[in-house]
């Protein structure tokens, strides 16, 4: 009798784990919030990673890790939009750069307020 109840518990248990396992393997994918800005890509990217820190701060069960996996569309949307921002204020950079060494006015005040407007989302 007990080789049959540890049978069927031993199936039981197999059963559930398979079960279990096979939707463990199912991935979710997520929009993710978008940024058309700068100014939304470093909120996004700010609010994002405060939720992300408090969901580690805790226990990180499977919600939180499902929380986690959905924020890092968000975040990694924020990213690549602040990554192509910065890019663009590195040839600005580089354009008031050389503009103030061949002593262009116009070019460097022209630049030099593109690149100073963008900094400063940046940088408050």
């Amino acid at each position: 009798m007990k080789n049959i109840l540890f049978v069927i518990a031993s199936a039981t248990l197999i059963a559930s784990f398979n079960a279990n396992a096979s939707g463990a393997n199912e991935v979710r994918h997520f929009a993710g919030a978008q940024s058309a800005t700068l100014e939304q890509a470093l909120e996004n990217f700010s609010s994002n990673n405060k939720e992300v820190a408090k969901l580690l701060n805790g226990e990180v069960n499977e919600t939180d890790m499902a929380k986690i996996h959905e924020l890092t569309y968000s975040l990694e949307n924020a990213l690549e939009k602040i990554r192509n921002e910065l890019d663009d204020l590195a040839d600005t950079l580089e354009n008031l750069h050389n503009a103030s060494e061949v002593m262009k006015r116009d070019d460097v005040i022209k630049q030099g307020q593109k690149y100073i407007t963008t900094a400063q989302k940046v940088v408050k």
